[in-house]
């Protein structure tokens, strides 16, 4: 990874298209969760919020955009 780093070459995951739509429904809450001061990232098709894994259905309403 970091051989590539200024040859202008880059590594992007490739998602299915169903997985890639499920995270951009994702997004906002995860953007939400971040403001709120809360540890979280996207793993595959689900949220991570302070090590609790969340699907697009189930994110608590708080973070729900």
């Amino acid at each position: 990874k970091d051989s590539a780093k200024h040859t202008g070459v880059y590594i992007n995951e490739d998602f299915s298209k169903q997985t890639d739509q499920k995270r951009k429904e994702l997004y906002p809450s995860l953007k939400a969760a971040r403001k709120d001061n809360k540890k979280c990232y996207i793993k595959g098709e689900t949220l991570v919020i302070d090590g609790t894994s969340y699907t697009a259905e189930s994110i608590p309403h708080k973070y729900k955009q």
